[in-house]
């Protein structure tokens, strides 16, 4: 299934399920559309929240400040706002992960 992304303007969304404290920071694909993310740090002080930015930054190949977290900052489930990116862009960016279409 493919990740679910939103858009209007120069403004995509992406909603992700973030597991903190994981052997590795890695995206490690999509389940019912939502996008699963995996990072080493522990889930205190908005440490994870930062590393899963980060992560996610790099797989779209922008700065990290280009991504912000819209919804969900004491849950997994997470909204993030990418900024500077149009739909198009974000999806052609996440295809060279092979567990996302």
């Amino acid at each position: 299934m493919p990740v679910h992304l939103t858009s209007q303007g120069n403004r995509v969304w992406i909603e992700t399920r973030v597991v903190p404290r994981s052997s590795r920071d890695e995206i490690k694909g999509v389940r019912d559309g939502i996008l699963q993310v995996r990072v080493r740090s522990a889930p205190l002080q908005g440490q994870a929240n930062e590393a899963a930015r980060t992560l996610i930054a790099e797989a779209l190949g922008i700065c990290p400040t280009a991504v912000k977290l819209e919804r969900g900052a004491a849950t997994r489930y997470k909204k993030w706002a990418i900024e500077g990116l149009s739909l198009s862009e974000v999806q052609e960016s996440l295809k060279r992960y092979p567990d996302i279409s």
